[in-house]
């Protein structure tokens, strides 16, 4: 296009999108992010603990967190993680993961050296966006409540999922990859989602994935 030889030499040249090709300004995705230390969030953000931040900036922060749990569903980071139902979590924050937009965190190099605890749904989607993180961002990411224990409890929850073509995830344990492939096999009831596994039982996984990573 004409624009493109005019200013040749400031365009980015591998950027479709028009405002990121020639550098303007340009509506930046959000990242949703809780505190869920009141002592951290009175230091970082005067006791704000609930913020969407664009992800330019969000890329560039070093909260001086120990451990970062990432989760799929809003519900649960909406209800679950706040401080009417959810002790203090010392030196820890959790981010809305919002699905696959889950991509948004790849070049958050601040996040490399965090404890990341990532709790999405049961379901071949959920496997996916895990083995994503672990392959493309942060090898040493944990999962919490996606294994065949949870879901065997609450199986009764369950509904079915949407279909997806890939078979193989390079990225899941062993147990996480039996548990992918056996729901891959059935037709129907083969998604939990997380806003279905009652609070008692995910505060005590949450608070155990937590001591595990000491």
């Amino acid at each position: 296009m004409l624009l493109d030889i005019l200013v040749e030499e400031h365009i980015n040249k591998d950027e479709n999108t028009f405002e990121k090709r020639f550098n303007l300004k340009y509506d930046e995705k959000l990242i949703r992010i809780r505190i869920l230390d009141d002592q951290l969030a009175q230091k970082l953000f005067f006791g704000i603990n609930d913020l969407s931040i664009p992800h330019s900036q969000f890329v560039s922060l070093n909260i001086p967190c120990e451990k970062v749990f990432v989760l799929e569903n809003l519900t649960n980071f909406s209800n679950i993680f706040n401080f009417l139902t959810l002790p203090n979590l010392t030196d820890s924050i959790a981010i809305f993961g919002k699905g696959f937009q889950i991509g948004l965190l790849k070049n958050a190099h601040w996040l490399s050296d965090k404890q990341i605890i990532y709790w999405g749904d049961i379901d071949a989607h959920g496997f996916q966006i895990l083995s994503q993180i672990r392959g493309g961002y942060f090898p040493k990411t944990c999962s919490c409540m996606m294994d065949f224990e949870t879901f065997y409890e609450f199986e009764d929850l369950s509904i079915t999922g949407i279909d997806t073509t890939v078979t193989e995830l390079a990225h899941l344990t062993q147990d996480e990859h039996q548990l992918f492939t056996q729901l891959l096999e059935r037709n129907e009831k083969n998604r939990l989602e997380q806003e279905k596994i009652p609070h008692p039982y995910a505060m005590k996984k949450i608070i155990g994935a937590m001591r595990e990573q000491h």
